[in-house]
């Protein structure tokens, strides 16, 4: 039997603080010592104490060892305090051990605790054929809330537009309770959602301790359908490379505005003989599978490979429908592809447009980098060729599956022959400092400007205009295709958001 909440904690707070202290008085069992204030990054008896009672109260999203105060702890902490109206810090402060002690309590009292990750029963089992019944896939109704049962019920969470918990918590099961197949909500699937083409994805690349995207993300987070975090490589081994270290943390922002999120994953070194046959394949597979499940806060993948040659085609078409077949249907699996107005237009010859569409739930086709640095200055996403490439993959791919890249970003070439990327933010901040306005062209309706450095030497600019993302808004509803995909968040502007949300 559980003992009293107040002796327990007494205990292990004298037990925490005496792995420091070479004597510590130990207070009687009746004393109510509340717990230290901790935080991530922490570890010890505590930290074990908090995962235990968060646990207790349907809050265990895996993925911490136990005793440390890891990003899912953090995630696990945040959503305790959101749904107990306390400020959502993250941090394991008096107030929030405060309501752990009257939640805990409510629940000795009678109270049932909501269906979690572990629980098992008869409870469970209906939980999972409701959640079959509406589309999810729970996995086998054998009574057992597991990582299937898990990742169903965090999708159709998101698709309610409610905290992607993981765990039946009262408004979870209001909203199951009122499902109803013939009335679908914004789904993480392709088959429901706003209005053809207005629907938006938008990319995260960080790196170095840029904040621009958290900026990004914490103001336009509700007019997102995705957020696409470029998290992983896949390499010529099988497995998978993580690159930045705060994924709870925007996991958590993007739960915020009810944003699903899908991993991006890039090629690395040796991807083209791992997929070149099927039992590379099956490795790729299983490590995206398995990435997947150890992490309940993303909802699915997009594979954006650029690096394999044409000859490799055949072998990433394969290599996504495996995946599709794989992952469990609530898993989006999306695919970037190469900008082509042609079946035959060779230099994009890797993405088998009508193959990769029949197969993938999203096609994000890379309508940006038409001019680039390896070529003369001008237009990156031309409104003109962007809409050759528009209508060639609406011909050949289902439309409601299609994206269309949008850059928030541009070029800066050097009269030397050098080029970089600049966004959109900064081509703007780089023409005021100049004393320049940005002259629109109405042929590509991209905004340019030229400008003298300090050394004397010429620059030409071009980067995406408000009237050129209202263009391709323009587009894609004209087409009826899914929406649109921003690469990447941190590089826009306030019109440049203008003008994807509203033309």
């Amino acid at each position: 039997m559980r003992r009293p909440t107040a002796w327990r904690r007494a205990a292990l707070a004298v037990t925490a603080a005496a792995t420091t202290m070479t004597a510590a008085f130990i207070p009687p069992a009746s004393a109510a010592v509340a717990p230290p204030p901790i935080a991530f990054g922490d570890s010890g008896a505590t930290v074990a104490l908090l995962q235990q009672d968060l646990r207790t109260l349907g809050y265990a999203r895996p993925g911490d060892p136990r005793g440390i105060y890891g990003g899912q702890t953090w995630v696990n902490v945040v959503f305790f305090q959101r749904d107990q109206g306390l400020r959502p810090t993250g941090n394991a402060n008096a107030a929030t051990w405060s309501a752990l002690e009257r939640a805990l309590a409510t629940r000795s009292a009678g109270q049932q605790a909501p269906l979690a990750a572990g629980a098992t029963g008869a409870a469970v089992g209906a939980l999972q054929t409701q959640l079959a019944a509406l589309g999810y896939s729970p996995g086998p109704v054998d009574g057992i809330f597991g990582p299937a049962t898990l990742r169903a019920l965090i999708a159709f969470q998101i698709s309610r537009l409610l905290p992607p918990t993981g765990f039946v918590d009262p408004a979870t099961s209001t909203a199951l309770t009122a499902a109803d197949r013939t009335l679908p909500a914004r789904s993480v699937s392709v088959s429901s959602g706003p209005p053809a083409g207005t629907d938006i994805l938008g990319y995260w690349a960080v790196w170095g301790n840029d904040q621009a995207a958290m900026t990004s993300l914490a103001r336009h987070g509700t007019d997102l359908a995705w957020l696409c975090p470029f998290w992983y490589t896949l390499l010529g081994d099988g497995t998978l490379r993580s690159r930045e270290n705060d994924h709870a943390a925007v996991i958590a922002a993007a739960a915020a505005s009810h944003d699903p999120v899908l991993a991006m994953i890039n090629d690395g070194s040796g991807v083209q003989t791992l997929l070149s046959d099927a039992a590379g394949r099956r490795l790729a597979t299983g490590a995206v599978a398995a990435m997947l499940a150890a992490n309940p806060g993303l909802t699915g993948v997009m594979i954006d490979f650029e690096s394999l040659p044409p000859s490799s085609g055949s072998d990433l078409t394969a290599f996504v429908a495996e995946l599709r077949a794989t992952l469990p249907a609530a898993d989006l699996v999306g695919v970037a592809v190469g900008p082509k107005v042609s079946a035959n237009e060779t230099g994009e010859g890797l993405y088998q447009y009508a193959a990769l569409g029949a197969v993938a739930d999203l096609v994000q086709v890379m309508t940006y980098d038409d001019h680039n640095p390896a070529t003369a200055p001008g237009p990156v996403a031309p409104i003109g060729w962007a809409t050759r490439v528009a209508d060639f993959a609406a011909s050949v791919i289902p439309p409601n599956k299609i994206l269309l890249g949008v850059p928030a970003y541009g070029y800066d070439w050097s009269a030397t022959g050098a080029a970089s990327s600049i966004s959109v933010a900064q081509a703007f901040a780089l023409a005021q400092s100049h004393g320049i306005t940005p002259v629109l062209n109405a042929t590509s309706a991209a905004d340019t400007f030229t400008y003298t450095d300090r050394s004397g030497t010429g620059h030409t600019v071009w980067f995406e205009s408000p009237a050129a993302v209202a263009a391709m808004r323009s587009l894609a509803i004209r087409l009826g295709l899914r929406g649109l995909a921003v690469w990447t968040l941190g590089g826009d502007s306030p019109a440049f958001w203008s003008a994807l949300t509203s033309g």
